[in-house]
C-alpha cells in the first residue's frame, strides 16, 4: 500500500509541474522595437509564494499610464558590458526620462544598469533578471557591485540579489481577464549605498506576472523600502506600483491559457441571492457535456471554499452551492466550465 501510495504522489507531482508554465527565450525575451501601453492600478500585497495561489486584481482601479519602448542600443554600452553582436542590448525607455538597460542572450535576461535625469546607475557586472528555460521552483543569485552617478558625484552599491519563479497560480486583471497557469517571477535586491555622510539601506521586490502564450508579464508590481541613518522623510520611505498590459490578450499565440476570453465553453453566468447566507444557486448556458468547477475566494487571494467538480450538459444549468460555513465578507466566486474561467463577485451577509 506504502508503494502504491508513492507512486500516486510521484505521478501528480509529475503532471502538475508538466501543467505548468516555463518561460523561454523563444517566447518571452524581449524584442527590440517592441512597444507596451500599461495601467497603472493601486497596489494590492500578495507577498506569499507557492503552488496554486489566485491574485485577485479584479477591483484596483486604473490611477496611471506608462509606455514602455525597447529600442535597440548596442553602441551606446553601459556599465562592465563587452557587448557580443550576437546578443541583443536594449534601452527600454520607461516613461519620457527613464532608460533600463538590457542585455538579452539565449540563456539569460541581463540588467546593466539605468539613467533617470541626472541620475545613472552601473554594474561590474549584470544582474541576471531571467534565465532562459525558467520554471516554478528555480532560483539564480549573484552580487550587486556598482555605481550611483548623481552629476559628478559618485557612489559605491554593496548587496546581492535573488531571482526565483516563487509562485504560479491564476490572475484576474481589472479588465476582466483571467488567467490560469500563471508564473511569477520575484526579483529581489538588498543593498547599501553610501551618499556623503550617509549610509543607505535599500530593499526592492519587482514581480513579474507570466500567462501562458504571453510574451510580456500581464502584470508587473513593485515595492521599494529605503532606509538611512537620515532623520528625515526623504531618507525613510516606502513606495508601491503596480501595472497590468490590458491589451494582453491581442498578443497570445495558440495554446495560451486565457481563461475569459475565447473558447465560449460559459454564457448567461449568474449567482443569486446576492448577498448570500446559506447557498448559492449559479445558473449558466454551457456549450457542450463538460466538466464545471466553483471556488470561492476572498478579499485576501485565499481559497475560501472548493466545492468540487460537477457534471455540465450542453444548454442550461443551475448548480446550488452549500456556503453555510462560510463567513461573512465579500468574496469572488470562480466558476470554470471546460477550459474557461469567469469571475462574479459576491458577499456574504
Amino acid at each position: 500500500m506504502k508503494k502504491t501510495y508513492t507512486l500516486i504522489i510521484s505521478l501528480f507531482a509529475a503532471l502538475t509541474a508538466f501543467a505548468q508554465n516555463t518561460i523561454t527565450y523563444q517566447a518571452n525575451a524581449l524584442r527590440e522595437g517592441d512597444s507596451r501601453d500599461l495601467q497603472e492600478i493601486e497596489y494590492k500585497a500578495y507577498k506569499q509564494g507557492g503552488a496554486n495561489q489566485v491574485w485577485d486584481y479584479s477591483n484596483s482601479k486604473v490611477i496611471g499610464s506608462m509606455n514602455i519602448k525597447q529600442n535597440g542600443n548596442s553602441n551606446n554600452a553601459i556599465g562592465g558590458l563587452v557587448f557580443n553582436n550576437s546578443d541583443i542590448f536594449l534601452a527600454c525607455n520607461e516613461g519620457p526620462n527613464k532608460k533600463t538597460y538590457f542585455e538579452i542572450t539565449k540563456s539569460e535576461k541581463q540588467y546593466w544598469g539605468l539613467e533617470s535625469g541626472s541620475t545613472k546607475i552601473e554594474f561590474a557586472q549584470p544582474i541576471i533578471d531571467m534565465k532562459f528555460p525558467f520554471a516554478f521552483n528555480d532560483m539564480v543569485s549573484g552580487v550587486m557591485d556598482g555605481v550611483y552617478r548623481e552629476g559628478e558625484n559618485e557612489y559605491p552599491i554593496n548587496g546581492n540579489y535573488f531571482t526565483s519563479a516563487d509562485a504560479f497560480g491564476k490572475l484576474l486583471l481589472p479588465d476582466g481577464v483571467i488567467y490560469d497557469d500563471v508564473l511569477r517571477v520575484k526579483v529581489e535586491k538588498v543593498y547599501e549605498q553610501k551618499m556623503g555622510s550617509l549610509n543607505y539601506d535599500i530593499h526592492t521586490v519587482r514581480y513579474q506576472y507570466f500567462a501562458k502564450g504571453v510574451r510580456y508579464p500581464v502584470l508587473i508590481v513593485m515595492e521599494n523600502e529605503v532606509k538611512s541613518d537620515c532623520n528625515c522623510t526623504c531618507g525613510n520611505y516606502t513606495t508601491t506600483t503596480a501595472y497590468y498590459h490590458p491589451q494582453a490578450a491581442e498578443a497570445v499565440v495558440d495554446g495560451g491559457a486565457i481563461a475569459s476570453v475565447g473558447g465560449m465553453s460559459i454564457s448567461n453566468i449568474e449567482a443569486t441571492p446576492n448577498p448570500f447566507d446559506y447557498e448559492i444557486l449559479v445558473s449558466f448556458t454551457s456549450s457542450d457535456n463538460q466538466k464545471a468547477s466553483f471556488t470561492l475566494i476572498g478579499t485576501d487571494g485565499d481559497v475560501a471554499k472548493e466545492f468540487g467538480v460537477k457534471d455540465a450538459a450542453a444548454g442550461a444549468n443551475t448548480v446550488k452551492l452549500e456556503t453555510s460555513d462560510v463567513k461573512a465578507g465579500l468574496y469572488t466566486l470562480l466558476v470554470k466550465v471546460g477550459k474557461e474561467t469567469k469571475a462574479l463577485k459576491l458577499v456574504k451577509k
